[in-house]
């Protein structure tokens, strides 16, 4: 961009911020090493001034040491310092790798949920698989699927299941619907949405929250309401929910905003389907053990879950979840109250 000189018009303090000293990174329990500069990362949080200039060892060595965050997590920061935004993760292909390496680590209570999954998951209906002669665990990760596989382990259909549905299109098919129905009301055969009156204001509910943040906008090949089901949404989920509790340590507002959004977006646009429903649970798992009780993330979170859960509650993934979350489970209730209320002052 040019500015009425002619002259390449860069953001304010750009200059200052490149030539500023760089400071030393070590990041994640592999300690990889990284060069930032120092007015960059001045510039996204006063929480980071006395690591600069404070009289702390930081200061001294021009080093820091990130343990508990990860290697892209960190990347993304950086990327945010320097152009106030980050990329947003892609959805990955099952069979595609077997596991995200930007995906925080299990917390004990996720672990627990696996292992219950895995008794819920071991039915007639659902045999568990044989144990490897070799003694290794043929097990797989719940949520991805085995190379080569179509569906990821753990899959079994759920008879009461509506999906694959995304709030976004299941909206916009009712009110399709209903246009359709306004216009011609006497014919006969017209398309029934997928959704009823009720449904369609809870999905509303969660579609219009406001957010203090506008994602630009995207090349219609890169918006995800075009990825098809047979994606693992986890690592995506889980980056922003990560980038979310960066930006409450580190008290950068404009980081927590921008991580909510993209987290409203990504799950605006997510196909509910029984394959999937563990990403969610991730998700939900990694807020419940990382933010406080009525943050907004995590509000954001339940109240999409309350959506969604006539769908997804014969899940073995939900069934063994719930138990695990009291303050979760209690705190729905509360929801699902609120939306009953709303829908009959509405009728």
């Amino acid at each position: 961009m040019a500015d009425d000189n002619g002259e390449n018009w860069q953001p304010p303090g750009f200059d200052k911020m490149l030539s500023s000293k760089p400071f030393r990174f070590l990041v994640g329990p592999e300690k990889k090493e990284y060069f930032v500069n120092e007015e960059a990362v001045r510039n996204l949080s006063d929480v980071f001034h006395p690591m600069l200039d404070g009289p702390c060892e930081e200061a001294k060595t021009r080093t820091a040491e990130l343990d508990d965050v990860t290697i892209p997590s960190f990347v993304r920061l950086c990327e945010f310092a320097y152009n106030g935004n980050y990329t947003n993760p892609r959805p990955e292909k099952w069979g595609s790798r077997k596991r995200s390496p930007s995906r925080p680590a299990d917390s004990s209570s996720a672990k627990r949920v696996r292992r219950a999954v895995a008794a819920a998951s071991a039915s007639p209906e659902n045999p568990s698989p044989p144990a490897s002669n070799s003694g290794e665990s043929s097990s797989t990760e719940l949520g991805t699927a085995p190379e080569g596989s179509s569906k990821p382990s753990g899959w079994a259909p759920h008879s009461t299941f509506s999906g694959p549905f995304s709030l976004y299109s299941a909206c916009r098919n009712y009110e399709n619907c209903e246009s359709k129905k306004k216009k011609q009301p006497a014919k006969e055969h017209l398309p029934n949405p997928q959704i009823t009156k009720d449904r369609y204001m809870i999905f509303m509910e969660f579609i219009s929250m406001r957010m203090h943040w506008e994602e630009p906008s995207l090349p219609r090949d890169q918006r995800l309401e075009h990825v098809g089901p047979n994606h693992y949404w986890a690592p995506v989920f889980l980056a922003h929910a990560e980038m979310y509790r960066l930006g409450d340590k580190y008290d950068i507002q404009k980081l927590r905003d921008a991580s909510r959004a993209k987290l409203h977006q990504a799950l605006k646009f997510w196909l509910v389907c029984p394959e999937r429903i563990g990403d969610l649970v991730e998700l939900v798992h990694y807020l419940y053990d990382n933010t406080v009780p009525r943050d907004k993330m995590r509000e954001m979170v339940y109240l999409y879950w309350s959506a969604v859960a006539e769908d997804i509650y014969t899940c073995p993934e939900v069934k063994a979840f719930m138990p695990c979350a009291q303050e979760f489970s209690s705190r729905l209730v509360e929801i699902f109250a609120a939306q009953m209320h709303k829908a009959r002052t509405a009728s």
